[in-house]
C-alpha cells in the first residue's frame, strides 16, 4: 500500500507554496491597530489583524497579552513598512501637550 502511495505522489509535482505573509508591526493594543490597518487599507494595501479578537474577547486593551500583529502578504511587505513608518513620524496626536509646555506659561499659584 506504501508502494502506491509514494509512486503515486512521485508521478505529481510539488505544488508551490506562495510567499508567507509578514508581519509589518505589532500593535499595543485592537485599537491602535484597527487605526493603522485603516491606513493601510486606504492605500490599497490588503491586510488583517492578528490577535485583535482573543484580545478583545478577553478585555485586553493593553499589556503584553493584548499585542496584535498586523499581517500583508509578501508583496505589499516594503510599501506597508514605509507607510507605517511615515505615519509613526508623523504621529500628531501628542501636539496639543507640547505646545502648552511649549508656551512658557507656569503655575505661580504654588507660591502662596
Amino acid at each position: 500500500m506504501f508502494q502506491w502511495l509514494k509512486e503515486r505522489f512521485a508521478q505529481n509535482p510539488a505544488v508551490a507554496q506562495p510567499p508567507e505573509p509578514v508581519v509589518v508591526m505589532i500593535c499595543d493594543g485592537p485599537v491602535d491597530a484597527a487605526l493603522y490597518q485603516s491606513q493601510l487599507q486606504d492605500a490599497g494595501i490588503p491586510s488583517a489583524l492578528m490577535g485583535a479578537d482573543s484580545a478583545s474577547m478577553f478585555g485586553m486593551q493593553s499589556g503584553l497579552l493584548a499585542d496584535v500583529r498586523i499581517v500583508v502578504p509578501h508583496e505589499f511587505a516594503d510599501a506597508a513598512i514605509a507607510l507605517l513608518a511615515d505615519s509613526i513620524d508623523n504621529d500628531y496626536r501628542d501636539d496639543d501637550n507640547e505646545e502648552s509646555s511649549d508656551t512658557g506659561d507656569t503655575d505661580d499659584s504654588a507660591d502662596v
